[in-house]
């Protein structure tokens, strides 16, 4: 249920709360992309994708991570510490992403790829890391 919620948060660009037609279509694509993309990466069809695997299709989304930026990340999602994620951790990882990537770009309107945050804008992202 909260992979649910945080689709939905994510996708509610009105934020009205529900989901309309254009949002649930552009949530449906998304969804068959990510259901796409892991499975083709687990290509042990484990039902997981370990981390080389997750690095390999986020890279392919089109984040640009490196492997030490997706262990650090890795514990927030992959909470058993098992060193690789099921589906709905992938989802989970792969909206925070996408949250934080918007965050970026609020503080790069002139797209440099740089920001600079001071700290009071550090404290004011840090919702996105909850």
């Amino acid at each position: 249920m909260a992979t649910v919620y945080k689709l939905i948060t994510s996708f509610d660009s009105d934020r009205s709360g529900q989901v309309g037609l254009n949002e649930f279509v552009a949530m449906h694509r998304y969804l068959v992309a990510m259901r796409d993309s892991f499975r083709y990466f687990d290509r042990d069809n484990s039902g997981t994708l370990d981390a080389n695997e997750l690095l390999q299709t986020l890279q392919r989304s089109g984040y640009r991570l490196t492997q030490y930026s997706l262990f650090a990340c890795m514990p927030k999602f992959d909470k058993e510490r098992k060193g690789s994620v099921t589906y709905s951790q992938y989802l989970e990882l792969t909206i925070f992403l996408g949250n934080l990537q918007q965050l970026f770009h609020f503080f790069d309107p002139q797209h440099t790829g740089t920001v600079h945050l001071d700290f009071d804008k550090l404290v004011a992202c840090t919702p996105y890391f909850a």
